[in-house]
């Protein structure tokens, strides 16, 4: 008996120190993600969404070569043009897209912009209806073609893939001779891009995102972020086990 409570006092001090020492290792960042986490969920409300990044510093953690490149694509009589993150039609900003477009086409009501991971959809005058990420697509995008029915081609490293106006669902296809091209914009369009890609639209609420993620330090970040949730874990497992433990004594001393 005697050992068995020696073994368990043995126990519980490990716990108790394992417990410290991760919440000292985790504690950090667990607060900054209470915070940042709670920012998020207000940021409508606080007006982080509108509110743009203006420090230098700041802007520079996501200022890269890809930023300072821009594009633009002839689409239905108009310019859609990407810089530094931002898709442009004819020089006002419409929303975010990831990497520069591989096209941009019309279709049926809407127009068409093939990013490195996405598919955008836009009404005539910019608005967006609906984002399509890599899960909705057939694979990674890597040029994009109008139909002949009004709908769209899309290449990817799994061949050729169509879809009917709207883009609701896919199906292979045979792949067109003629695919979507970037062009030669306007001198105010150019302007307008060199303008966004000299200064990326970078909204407080995206900040918060990345720091919230770790993608902000890139994968490392991300690895620390998992690091601290599993640390979590720990503490409450630990905290759990030395709560028990510590009434196992108590109820010995009431017998």
């Amino acid at each position: 008996m005697a050992r068995a409570d020696r073994r368990r006092k043995r126990l519980r001090a490990w716990n108790l120190k394992l417990h410290r020492w991760v919440g000292l290792a985790a504690g950090a960042v667990l607060v900054l993600l209470a915070v940042t986490g709670v920012l998020i969920n207000h940021s409508p409300t606080l007006g982080l969404d509108d509110a743009e990044l203006h420090r230098g510093w700041l802007l520079r953690l996501y200022h890269d070569d890809a930023a300072a490149r821009t594009r633009a694509y002839r689409v239905d009589g108009r310019w859609l043009g990407w810089a530094g993150g931002t898709l442009v039609l004819d020089g006002e900003r419409v929303t975010d897209i990831a990497g520069p477009p591989v096209g941009a086409v019309a279709s049926a009501r809407v127009l068409v912009a093939a990013g490195s991971t996405s598919l955008v959809l836009l009404t005539p005058d910019g608005r967006l209806v609906e984002s399509l990420g890599a899960a909705a697509l057939p694979g990674e995008p890597t040029a994009l073609a109008r139909a002949k029915d009004g709908g769209v081609v899309l290449r990817t490293a799994n061949g050729c893939h169509r879809a009917g106006p709207g883009v609701v669902s896919w199906s292979e296809t045979s792949c067109p001779d003629t695919w979507s091209q970037p062009g030669e914009p306007p001198a105010e369009v150019r302007a307008r891009l060199a303008e966004l890609a000299g200064r990326p639209h970078i909204p407080w609420s995206r900040l918060l995102l990345d720091l919230h993620s770790g993608r902000l330090f890139g994968t490392a970040g991300v690895l620390v972020v998992d690091l601290v949730g599993l640390a979590a874990v720990a503490l409450a497992i630990t905290g759990l086990t030395n709560w028990l433990g510590g009434r196992a004594p108590r109820r010995k001393r009431r017998s």
